[in-house]
């Protein structure tokens, strides 16, 4: 699973630094029609990686949480033990 975030996360920073490219050459007239079109794409792209990130965090939440929730809670059991001392 953390491969698979951290891919996410490394493409999400390319396209993102190739976004700040584009707008840049914007400011200054480089950006042709072909550019322009590659820009949509990444920002579709980068619109969908916030997706499966969001999704990936979510699942990962969860985990943690199922975890927590089977485990039992330390301070019952020390309870139950310190009553059956006494």
């Amino acid at each position: 699973m953390e491969s698979k975030l951290e891919s996410l996360q490394s493409e999400r920073s390319r396209l993102r630094e190739q976004q700040s490219k584009a707008r840049n050459d914007q400011v200054f007239g480089a950006l042709t029609n072909e550019d322009i079109a590659a820009y949509d794409d990444r920002s579709q792209r980068l619109d969908e990686l916030e997706v499966e990130l969001k999704a990936l965090a979510t699942a990962a939440e969860a985990k943690m949480e199922l975890a927590r929730q089977s485990k039992p809670d330390r301070r019952i059991a020390v309870r139950r033990k310190t009553r059956e001392t006494r």
